[in-house]
């Protein structure tokens, strides 16, 4: 959901059936509201971003594309014939009326081919174009889509992409790795491609690699004083810029430099409004942060785990010890979403005292 900046009782909300307006601060909705007119295709917004564009005038960019594939409960994930980017103007009533602004015309195009991406160099994206996927080379080739727009400057606006053709390298051939980045800075008109961004080139850092899970967690925030600036996320959080050749895995959460403070799978970037300094991060983990995200590029940002009081943990199961009320010793154990299992052991009943260990890691 996204404010409009120049009339707080407007709001708008993305849905998996387009968007729907609210001009009376969500009293009451107009939609569900299309950004285009491929009615066979699905409508999944997974980015919206509004902006003030001076003189009164808020732009509404949204982001269709589809978070995972083709199940039994969600049968029409491959309909993706949709996904692109569009653009709208904020109306005083009614849907808006959205035209695309990715297209392979306009720059929205694979960058160079690299070992273990199934694309040629300048590969159509085909974004937008209404035909679902069907091969790398045949109908629309974008997953899900995450967007952000500089704070300093609208003109400048962020896509990334997650991939549907699968990626071999570090990804093993799996599909819903990266696709890649795109950027443009002058509102969509056109757009390039960020090199390092492919998904095969994250293998080339030192503590980070492709992996197949852009369909859950995949995000990014631009630096709010530098629109060249962009942080990017993953399973972990990456750096780059907006006219570099490579992406800097910062948080290693698997085996790096981060001392595995922050905790892998990514799901939100952002940071403090003015602030090129201080960057949150919302993961699996719970909340982490960095007081000098600024250094990025230059050296490693310090992260610190900000969970403390916080109950972040979401158990699936657990059980407790026979005769619990009653034993001198008794423990009960649950196992936890991404975060292991952990055991609680009292000392004398459970009414003493308690200590919470956590014993191997995993899902």
């Amino acid at each position: 959901m996204r404010v409009d900046p120049n009339n707080s009782s407007k709001v708008v909300a993305g849905t998996k059936k387009g968007v729907f307006v609210s001009y009376n601060g969500g009293t009451d909705w107009t939609g569900p509201c299309t950004t285009n007119g491929f009615n066979t295709q699905r409508q999944d917004i997974t980015g919206l971003e509004l902006s003030n564009m001076g003189g009164g005038v808020t732009r509404i960019i949204a982001a269709v594309g589809v978070r995972g594939f083709a199940t039994a409960v969600q049968y029409d994930l491959g309909s993706n014939g949709a996904n692109g980017l569009y653009s709208a103007s904020m109306p005083s009533s009614g849907c808006p009326t959205f035209t695309s602004i990715a297209s392979n015309a306009n720059g929205f195009v694979y960058g160079n081919a690299i070992t273990g991406s199934p694309y040629t160099t300048g590969a159509a994206m085909n974004a937008g174009s209404g035909t679902a996927y069907a091969s790398p080379t045949t109908g629309d080739q974008l997953g899900r889509i995450d967007i952000a727009v500089a704070p300093s400057n609208p003109n400048v606006i962020y896509a990334q992409v997650q991939s549907i053709a699968p990626n071999t390298g570090g990804c093993g051939g799996a599909a819903g790795c990266q696709l890649g980045v795109w950027a443009t800075n002058n509102g969509g008109s056109s757009w390039t491609f960020m090199e390092g961004s492919q998904g095969p080139a994250l293998d080339n850092d030192p503590c980070g690699f492709d992996y197949p899970q852009n369909w859950y967690d995949q995000g990014l925030a631009v630096d709010p004083n530098n629109p060249d600036r962009v942080f990017i996320d993953t399973y972990d959080v990456w750096f780059g810029t907006r006219t570099g050749n490579t992406l800097t895995d910062l948080t290693c959460g698997y085996n790096g430099t981060s001392g595995h403070v922050v905790h892998v799978d990514q799901h939100a970037l952002a940071f403090v409004p003015g602030s090129s300094s201080i960057l949150l991060i919302g993961s699996d983990g719970g909340a982490f942060s960095t007081s000098n995200a600024d250094i990025a590029g230059t050296g490693t940002p310090t992260f610190v785990n900000m969970d403390t009081g916080l109950n972040t943990i979401e158990f699936y199961s657990g059980d407790i010890s026979g005769h619990f009320a009653t034993a001198p010793n008794t423990s009960a154990a649950g196992g936890a979403q991404d975060n292991a299992p952990s055991v609680a052991g009292w000392t004398g009943s459970p009414n003493g005292p308690v200590q919470w260990q956590m014993t191997v890691g995993g899902d």
